[in-house]
């Protein structure tokens, strides 16, 4: 009998065991990094080609943004152009900017290509602390906390909106969460526009793609002296297993936004999907900031001459 009970004693503790090994085995437990933060990588290969079609045989000026690190969430391991930019320059939002200088060829075209290595984290913050106070007189406060085209955090209707909201929270870090949660729950998403409607548009209405997603965000945090801005990029859940490879921009492009801690920095921020503080591994940022003046206020890029551009962007991903 004492046999038989130390027999299933031991049966039952292999099988708790195997039963926690196929729980390790089915789950992907992620790593944690040393801020205790959980974290997984996502390799990606980005072939961003940008097609040139001239009308005539003068030379075209081109900026175009380059994909940088963004500290804790996306590291630009490899970067390389098939033509050789005139020069560099930073902008006014720390973006980095590469000119061409570029005639056409003999039949009239010319493609760009920027290839790029790039790692993004699926980010899960599990305590961001509190900043105890901006510093109102710094350049990153004073800049993106003031209001801009389609960022109207002037507005006395936003101001009032972003101060119901908020007001039973204390911090910009519970603020702006409480903000973030408000936009992805109020605004009804719609199919990609090419003209932006702005923030209080999308406050009116409630309804928007993306762009209005983060722009409302943006301003009613702005609106709360809270230093935000949008980040344009593209993302990857659109793509399933079998169908890598060339993309346009209705296919993948995204904007969503960030916000300023003095205690994290940037911290990455999707009211669309409703993600603060974090990334799903799937996000790819290209240009921080609403406005780039060397790109006269466009996005990703911009040019002069008697020319049209394509984007065509070719993702895989590595591992």
């Amino acid at each position: 009998m004492t046999n038989r009970l130390s027999y299933a004693i031991v049966a039952l503790l292999l099988c708790t065991l195997i039963a926690l090994t196929a729980v390790v085995f089915i789950y992907d437990w992620p790593e944690k990094d040393n801020e205790d933060n959980f974290v997984i990588e996502r390799s990606y290969r980005l072939v961003y080609t940008l097609e040139l079609n001239f009308f005539d045989s003068r030379e075209i000026n081109l900026n175009w943004t380059v994909p940088e690190n963004h500290a804790n969430f996306q590291t630009v391991k490899i970067l390389n152009f098939s033509t050789i930019p005139s020069w560099t320059t930073t902008d006014e939002n720390g973006n980095n900017i590469a000119h061409f200088s570029v005639n056409p060829s003999p039949n009239g075209k010319l493609n760009i290509s920027m290839t790029a290595l790039i790692t993004v984290n699926a980010t899960q913050y599990q305590g961001l602390s509190e900043p105890i106070q901006y510093d109102t007189d710094s350049a990153i406060f004073r800049t993106y906390t003031q209001p801009e085209k389609f960022i109207e955090s002037n507005n006395p209707i936003i101001i009032d909106m972003a101060h119901n909201i908020t007001q039973s929270f204390l911090g910009p870090l519970n603020r702006s969460q409480a903000l973030c949660t408000w936009v992805h729950h109020n605004l009804k998403y719609s199919n990609f526009s090419e003209t932006p409607g702005g923030a209080i548009w999308a406050l009116e209405n409630r309804i928007g793609d993306c762009s209005e997603y983060a722009f409302l965000f943006v301003a009613m945090c702005r609106a709360d002296n809270i230093p935000a801005r949008v980040l344009n990029g593209i993302v990857t859940s659109s793509i399933n297993a079998t169908s890598w490879g060339n993309k346009n921009w209705e296919d993948v492009g995204h904007d969503w936004a960030e916000v300023y801690l003095p205690s994290q920095g940037w911290v990455w921020v999707d009211p669309t999907s409703g993600f603060y503080g974090c990334s799903d591994g799937e996000h790819i940022a290209f240009q921080a900031g609403h406005y780039c003046a060397t790109l006269n206020g466009c996005y990703r890029y911009s040019f002069n001459g008697n020319v049209t551009i394509t984007e065509d962007f070719e993702i895989f991903p590595i591992g």
